[in-house]
This record gives structure tokens, sequence and C-alpha cells, in this order.
């Protein structure tokens, strides 16, 4: 999925997380594109991030696990990883 939650109001998209959510406990994998990074870490067990046509980064369940605990931190790292992808995480 490209998206998927994009332009949708909040009722529309915490239904379709749910939705998701619940064919994922029933064995589908799902790869989907997603630019907010606070949904990677709340909504994902996995994520690769791209930058210039390349794997900048290659996220575990527990980094997005931990992600979870400090979204404003997580987000930060990711955009460092992003804008420097070869760089070690911002302090």
């Amino acid at each position: 999925m490209d998206e998927p939650f994009n332009w949708l109001d909040p009722v529309c998209a915490y239904d379709l997380k749910t939705a998701l959510s619940g064919l994922v406990a029933k064995g589908l994998t799902l790869i989907t594109a997603l630019h907010d990074l606070a949904s990677w870490a709340m909504l994902c067990d996995h994520g690769i991030l791209l930058t210039d046509g390349a794997v900048a980064a290659d996220l575990s369940a527990a980094e997005l696990i931990e992600g979870r605990r400090d979204i404003v931190c997580f987000e930060r790292d990711i955009i460092g990883k992003l804008s420097r992808p070869n760089a070690a995480p911002l302090p």
C-alpha cells in the first residue's frame, strides 16, 4: 500500500489501522510506504529507509519498539539517517 492513511480523517485512519492490524495478526504480510514517521514506530515491525534510490537504514522490530518510547527522538534520528545516511545518530 502506498500512503494508506493520507487524506483520511482521524476516524477513518484509525478504522483502517485497526482493520489492517487485524489482518496482520491473522498472518497477512503488509508492505506499505509511509512518510509519517510516527506511524512507523507505532504500526510497523520492520522498516527500511530509502534515500537516493538506496537503503539508508534497516530498522528492526526492537528499534521501532524503542522509537515508541520517545517519538520525537525517533523522528530526529530517522531524519538524521535520511539527510546524512552514513553519519552517526544525532545526540
